[in-house]
C-alpha cells in the first residue's frame, strides 16, 4: 500500500493538483492526495466512483490507517508528568492560602 501511496504521490507532484490530508502545519503524518471529480449519481439512485475518485480515497485511507497506528500507542499509554501543571497548581495553591488570610483578618474585625 505504501508503494500505491508513491505513486500516487508521484501523480499529484506531475499535474499540481494536490489536497492537505493532514490536519494542521504541525501534523507529523502529512500526504498529498490527487485532486478528483466528485461520484456521479445514476438514474438507479447509485453513484459511479471514476478511478481518479477511487485512486483519491485509497489515499486519504492510507494515511488514516498510518494515523491511526501512529496515535494508538500514545493513546494507550499513561499520560506524561507535567512539571509544568505541578509548579502551576503550586502556585494557585499559595494564592488560595494567601487570599484565605488576608480575606481572614480583614474581616476578622466584623466577627468580633
Amino acid at each position: 500500500m505504501a508503494l500505491y501511496t508513491l505513486a500516487l504521490l508521484a501523480l499529484a507532484a506531475a499535474d499540481g493538483g494536490a489536497s492537505d490530508a493532514g490536519l494542521g502545519w504541525n501534523d507529523p503524518l502529512y500526504a498529498q492526495c490527487p485532486q478528483a471529480p466528485p461520484p456521479v449519481p445514476l438514474e438507479d439512485g447509485s453513484w459511479k466512483l471514476p478511478p481518479a475518485r477511487a485512486a483519491r480515497n485509497a489515499c486519504l485511507a492510507e494515511t488514516c490507517e498510518a494515523r491511526r497506528r501512529t496515535l494508538e500507542p500514545i493513546a494507550a499509554a499513561p499520560p506524561p508528568f507535567s512539571s509544568g501543571s505541578l509548579i502551576a497548581d503550586l502556585m494557585l495553591l499559595g494564592l488560595g492560602v494567601l487570599a484565605g488570610v488576608i480575606l481572614g483578618f480583614t474581616f476578622r474585625g466584623g466577627f468580633k
